[in-house]
Parts: structure tokens; C-alpha cells; sequence
């Protein structure tokens, strides 16, 4: 595809308190989670660190916290946004997507011209079909031909790329 696009995953802001033996283990996971912190803040008995990490990674957390800390630990997660995916070519190699066979989005485009339209495949988008040339311009035609074939009596054509319709059709 020419489309940039890019994949987008929940991110949360998070606050962990833990105590201060425990700080260690804590800045490790939140790592290996792909997250983000602040320098630690401690007191005498706990440490405090906040920042933020992917929904995605930090689901089964909480449990994990109670746990490690042996219920002495507080997680606390606000949902803060979205950010770019800690691991788009997996997640988009796991859902098997093909644009080519989304028939509820098609990839291609429709350009209008002279009163008809043609579907452009996503494909050959940068050529320039945009200032006519698929419609023939510049050529001599009888009056009235339009260079399509005859637009479908109700809507837009069963088949992409076979026939144009009207603006009416449109």
C-alpha cells in the first residue's frame, strides 16, 4: 500500500508503590513491558514510580504487584491516550490483514470526470489519472461519448473498474 499509516495502541499512566526492596524488580518489569518512568521517589519504607506503558503489557500487572509485594504494593493505571504500537509488524502479521481483499474498505479510489466515474486500483494511484488521461482527453470522440462504457441504470457499477455512472448515479 502507498498509505502511511500507522498503528496506534492504548497507553496508561501509571503510579506504583511498592516497598523499597522491592523497587528493583519493579523498574525491571516495567521495562521489559516496553514502559517509560520517572526517577524513583523514596521514603523511609516505600518508593513511588510513575510513567507510562502500554495496556497491552500491563494487563495481568496489577495481580503481579500484589503478589511480588506480598500485598504491600498499589498500582494505580488512568488510561492517558494512544501512542504508536510497541510492536506493529507483529500485531499486524497476527491479524493476517489483506487490503487487497477488504471488501468493506476498499483501498482503491473513484475520480470523476466529463459527468462520469472510474475506479482507480490503489496500485497505479500515483499515475495520472486525476487530470484525465485514463478518459482519454485530448482525443477525438463523437459527441455525447463520454470514453466509458454505459453507466448502470441504478447505482455505481457491480464490479469495480467495469463501467462509470453519472453524477446522478453517484
Amino acid at each position: 500500500m502507498m498509505a502511511k499509516s500507522q498503528l496506534l495502541e492504548p497507553w496508561y499512566a501509571f503510579r506504583l508503590e511498592v516497598p523499597v526492596e522491592n523497587i528493583g524488580r519493579a523498574m525491571s518489569d516495567i521495562q521489559r513491558m516496553e514502559g517509560s518512568f520517572d526517577p524513583p521517589e523514596s521514603s523511609a519504607e516505600t518508593a513511588t514510580l510513575t510513567g507510562f506503558a502500554p495496556v497491552s503489557t500491563m494487563r495481568s500487572y496489577p495481580m503481579e504487584v500484589v503478589s511480588y509485594t506480598r500485598g504491600r504494593g498499589h498500582l494505580s493505571l488512568t488510561l492517558d491516550g494512544y501512542r504508536p504500537c510497541h510492536n506493529a509488524q507483529e500485531v499486524i502479521a497476527e491479524s493476517g490483514y489483506e487490503p487487497e481483499h477488504d471488501l468493506d474498505n476498499p483501498a482503491d479510489s473513484v475520480f470523476c470526470a466529463h459527468g462520469a466515474g472510474f475506479v482507480v486500483p490503489w496500485e497505479r494511484g500515483a499515475q495520472p489519472y486525476a487530470r484525465g488521461q485514463r478518459l482519454g482527453q485530448g482525443k477525438a470522440r463523437p459527441p455525447g461519448d463520454a470514453g466509458c462504457a454505459p453507466a448502470p441504470r441504478h447505482g455505481l457499477p457491480r464490479h469495480a473498474g467495469r463501467g462509470c455512472g453519472t453524477a446522478e448515479n453517484f
